[in-house]
């Protein structure tokens, strides 16, 4: 990978806050599926990834009026690849992490091996 890649960060208010992440360089999988408590969770992860001004103002319109809201992301492919990484040993189901956060067991805990 070289440059910058294109990254479509999937941010929905249900009960709680859930964020994916999409790309179609290479067919790579890109990062977990997150559950967040707070705006203000989902704005820093958000301000990770270096949006625009704009991008930003859209976001916080398409949040306000429907609850769901498409950020891009460039990144580089070192931030990439940080990306890819957090999703490691991670659940990619929403369904799932749902049911682990009601257990008290989410965020799940990372192995230092």
């Amino acid at each position: 990978m070289s440059g910058r890649i294109r990254v479509l960060v999937n941010v929905h208010r249900l009960q709680d806050w859930s964020i994916t992440f999409v790309t179609t360089h290479d067919n790579v999988r890109v990062g977990p599926w997150l559950l967040l408590d707070s705006v203000d969770e989902v704005n820093k992860l958000l301000a990770w990834g270096e949006p625009s001004v704009e991008t930003m103002k859209a976001h916080e319109d398409s949040i306000r009026r429907w609850g769901i809201s498409g950020v891009e992301w460039w990144l580089s492919d070192r931030k990439l690849a940080q990306l890819i990484e957090r999703g490691r040993g991670r659940p990619w189901n929403g369904y799932e992490l749902s049911k682990m956060k009601e257990a008290g067991k989410y965020p799940p805990k990372r192995l230092n091996v």
